[in-house]
């Protein structure tokens, strides 16, 4: 589990975790949100896969809040993204979550990458806790982002990831 602050960071975890040798395969990327986070990184940014961390945290941070699910494909870090809650109304997030759900089954490897904005939502599931927590404990990685500026109350959201986490562990 990787807790970050902006979104855009956890591409730098993602990128950890493949130097570390933790995906047996390409992965898939869930990326659980209320925003695709998928334009396209700024000129600058270098297309190849950083060799070394100073490299990946410089490239990091030339990307702004919504660049990082194109430049993790830039990279080539997962093999394709399954949005869940991307600005979907209530039947939508139940049926994205269902789609998880199976895609998580059908591949062997996976990211997943939940922005604790979601949470500002008004329209989850009873069981959207559980449902996370479940994907937390079969995904080969996961990241959250506490998004400051999206979520005013930092000690509430970090509180969520705790207990998602401790749920995950007792499944």
């Amino acid at each position: 589990v990787f807790v970050v602050d902006d979104h855009n960071h956890a591409l730098a975890g993602w990128t950890a975790a493949l130097y570390e040798g933790l995906f047996d395969s390409r992965p898939i990327l869930v990326h659980v949100d209320y925003h695709e986070d998928s334009a396209n990184p700024p000129e600058v940014f270098n297309t190849n896969l950083p060799t070394d961390f100073p490299t990946l945290e410089d490239q990091v941070h030339l990307l702004e809040i919504d660049e990082f699910i194109e430049a993790g494909k830039m990279w080539d870090i997962y093999d394709e993204v399954i949005n869940v809650g991307v600005q979907s109304y209530y039947s939508d997030l139940d049926q994205d979550l269902y789609r998880m759900k199976e895609a998580m089954q059908d591949s062997d490897d996976v990211i997943l990458d939940i922005d604790m904005y979601v949470y500002n939502r008004d329209d989850l599931v009873d069981d959207f806790d559980l449902r996370l927590a479940d994907a937390v404990s079969e995904s080969e990685f996961t990241s959250f982002a506490t998004s400051p500026g999206y979520v005013q109350d930092q000690e509430e959201i970090i509180e969520k990831i705790n207990g998602i986490v401790e749920m995950a562990d007792r499944l």
